[in-house]
Protein backbone atom coordinates (compact mmCIF):
# COMPACT_ATOMS: atom_id res chain seq x y z
CA UNK A 1 0.00 0.00 0.00
CA UNK A 2 1.34 3.43 -0.93
CA UNK A 3 2.20 5.87 1.83
CA UNK A 4 0.49 9.17 1.04
CA UNK A 5 1.71 11.09 4.10
CA UNK A 6 3.38 14.50 3.79
CA UNK A 7 1.64 15.53 0.57
CA UNK A 8 2.13 19.30 0.29
CA UNK A 9 -1.26 20.92 -0.34
CA UNK A 10 -0.37 24.59 0.05
CA UNK A 11 2.58 26.86 0.75
CA UNK A 12 3.39 30.51 1.24
CA UNK A 13 6.67 32.27 0.52
CA UNK A 14 7.92 35.23 2.56
CA UNK A 15 10.72 37.47 1.28
CA UNK A 16 12.32 39.79 3.84
CA UNK A 17 9.27 39.32 6.06
CA UNK A 18 6.72 40.19 3.36
CA UNK A 19 4.25 37.43 2.46
CA UNK A 20 3.84 36.34 -1.13
CA UNK A 21 0.79 34.14 -0.57
CA UNK A 22 -1.14 33.73 -3.79
CA UNK A 23 1.80 34.71 -5.99
CA UNK A 24 4.20 31.86 -5.22
CA UNK A 25 4.01 29.35 -8.07
CA UNK A 26 6.98 27.14 -7.20
CA UNK A 27 9.71 26.88 -4.60
CA UNK A 28 12.65 24.53 -4.44
CA UNK A 29 14.08 23.97 -1.01
CA UNK A 30 17.85 23.59 -1.02
CA UNK A 31 19.64 20.36 -1.71
CA UNK A 32 21.93 19.49 1.18
CA UNK A 33 24.82 17.99 -0.73
CA UNK A 34 28.20 16.98 0.68
CA UNK A 35 31.41 18.25 -0.88
CA UNK A 36 33.59 15.16 -1.25
CA UNK A 37 37.01 14.22 -2.47
CA UNK A 38 38.08 10.81 -3.71
CA UNK A 39 40.71 9.21 -1.47
CA UNK A 40 42.65 6.04 -2.13
CA UNK A 41 45.54 5.36 0.16
CA UNK A 42 48.32 2.85 -0.35
CA UNK A 43 47.06 -0.71 -0.16
CA UNK A 44 43.40 0.22 -0.56
CA UNK A 45 41.48 -1.86 -3.06
CA UNK A 46 39.50 1.13 -4.23
CA UNK A 47 38.79 4.77 -3.52
CA UNK A 48 36.24 6.20 -1.14
CA UNK A 49 34.62 9.62 -1.09
CA UNK A 50 35.64 11.62 1.98
CA UNK A 51 33.31 14.50 2.94
CA UNK A 52 34.88 17.92 3.56
CA UNK A 53 31.77 20.01 4.15
CA UNK A 54 28.85 21.04 2.00
CA UNK A 55 28.43 22.39 -1.49
CA UNK A 56 26.87 25.87 -1.70
CA UNK A 57 23.29 25.83 -0.44
CA UNK A 58 20.78 27.37 -2.85
CA UNK A 59 17.04 27.75 -3.05
CA UNK A 60 14.88 28.88 -5.96
CA UNK A 61 11.40 30.29 -6.29
CA UNK A 62 9.01 31.44 -8.98
CA UNK A 63 6.34 34.09 -8.54
CA UNK A 64 3.43 34.60 -10.93
CA UNK A 65 3.81 38.37 -10.89
CA UNK A 66 6.33 41.13 -11.50
CA UNK A 67 7.34 42.09 -7.93
CA UNK A 68 9.55 45.17 -7.39
CA UNK A 69 10.02 44.34 -3.69
CA UNK A 70 11.65 41.04 -4.61
CA UNK A 71 13.68 42.46 -7.50
CA UNK A 72 15.26 45.08 -5.23
CA UNK A 73 16.59 42.31 -2.95
CA UNK A 74 19.25 41.57 -5.58
CA UNK A 75 21.27 44.65 -4.58
CA UNK A 76 24.55 42.86 -3.80
CA UNK A 77 26.23 46.05 -2.58
CA UNK A 78 23.43 47.04 -0.24
CA UNK A 79 21.61 44.66 2.07
CA UNK A 80 23.61 41.42 2.17
CA UNK A 81 21.43 39.02 4.11
CA UNK A 82 17.74 38.69 3.34
CA UNK A 83 15.38 36.39 5.24
CA UNK A 84 13.36 33.86 3.24
CA UNK A 85 10.67 31.66 4.71
CA UNK A 86 8.47 28.99 3.21
CA UNK A 87 5.55 27.69 5.22
CA UNK A 88 3.78 24.61 3.97
CA UNK A 89 0.74 22.55 4.87
CA UNK A 90 0.83 18.82 4.19
CA UNK A 91 -1.61 16.02 4.89
CA UNK A 92 -1.89 12.38 4.13
CA UNK A 93 -3.17 9.00 5.19
CA UNK A 94 -5.53 8.81 8.13
CA UNK A 95 -6.19 12.55 8.21
CA UNK A 96 -2.68 13.39 9.44
CA UNK A 97 -1.83 17.06 9.04
CA UNK A 98 1.65 18.57 9.08
CA UNK A 99 3.28 21.98 9.22
CA UNK A 100 6.54 22.37 7.30
CA UNK A 101 8.64 25.50 7.82
CA UNK A 102 11.81 26.37 5.96
CA UNK A 103 13.77 29.44 7.02
CA UNK A 104 16.84 30.71 5.25
CA UNK A 105 19.08 33.72 5.06
CA UNK A 106 21.02 34.65 1.98
CA UNK A 107 21.66 36.75 -1.07
CA UNK A 108 19.33 36.90 -4.06
CA UNK A 109 21.87 36.21 -6.83
CA UNK A 110 19.39 35.83 -9.69
CA UNK A 111 16.31 37.94 -10.27
CA UNK A 112 14.84 36.92 -13.64
CA UNK A 113 11.66 38.78 -14.70
CA UNK A 114 11.41 36.48 -17.72
CA UNK A 115 9.71 37.14 -21.01
CA UNK A 116 6.74 39.43 -21.29
CA UNK A 117 3.78 39.07 -23.62
CA UNK A 118 0.60 41.13 -23.71
CA UNK A 119 -2.21 39.47 -21.79
CA UNK A 120 0.06 36.83 -20.24
CA UNK A 121 1.26 36.51 -16.69
CA UNK A 122 4.88 37.32 -15.96
CA UNK A 123 6.93 34.80 -14.02
CA UNK A 124 9.60 36.24 -11.73
CA UNK A 125 12.25 33.63 -10.97
CA UNK A 126 14.75 33.98 -8.15
CA UNK A 127 17.80 32.06 -6.98
CA UNK A 128 19.22 32.56 -3.49
CA UNK A 129 22.68 31.65 -2.19
CA UNK A 130 21.95 30.76 1.41
CA UNK A 131 24.28 31.19 4.37
CA UNK A 132 21.76 29.71 6.82
CA UNK A 133 18.99 27.15 6.39
CA UNK A 134 16.61 25.52 8.86
CA UNK A 135 13.96 22.91 8.07
CA UNK A 136 11.30 22.16 10.70
CA UNK A 137 8.47 19.64 10.42
CA UNK A 138 5.72 19.62 13.06
CA UNK A 139 7.96 21.52 15.47
CA UNK A 140 10.93 19.15 15.08
CA UNK A 141 14.08 20.66 13.56
CA UNK A 142 15.37 18.29 10.89
CA UNK A 143 18.41 20.41 10.15
CA UNK A 144 19.82 23.79 11.10
CA UNK A 145 22.85 24.92 9.12
CA UNK A 146 24.54 28.28 9.62
CA UNK A 147 27.67 28.48 7.48
CA UNK A 148 28.89 31.78 8.92
CA UNK A 149 28.58 30.64 12.55
CA UNK A 150 29.70 27.01 12.06
CA UNK A 151 26.39 25.49 13.18
CA UNK A 152 25.47 22.06 11.76
CA UNK A 153 22.57 20.46 13.62
CA UNK A 154 20.95 17.36 12.15
CA UNK A 155 18.06 15.61 13.86
CA UNK A 156 18.76 17.50 17.09
CA UNK A 157 22.48 16.67 17.22
CA UNK A 158 25.11 19.38 16.80
CA UNK A 159 27.45 17.29 14.69
CA UNK A 160 29.98 20.11 14.30
CA UNK A 161 30.42 20.73 18.07
CA UNK A 162 33.61 18.59 18.29
CA UNK A 163 35.17 20.54 15.42
CA UNK A 164 34.34 23.90 17.01
CA UNK A 165 35.75 22.65 20.34
CA UNK A 166 38.98 21.43 18.73
CA UNK A 167 39.43 24.77 16.95
CA UNK A 168 38.61 26.82 20.05
CA UNK A 169 35.56 28.43 18.44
Amino acid sequence: MANMDYVVKAFALFVDGIGKAGTGEKVALPKIEAETEMFRGGGMLGGVNVPHGYKPIKMTFELNSFDPQVITQSDIFGKRAVAYSIRGFADGDGGKQHTIIFQGTGLLVTSDPGEWAAGKKVALKGEVDLTAATLTVDGTVLYDIDLLNDVYIFNGVDTYAPVRAALGL
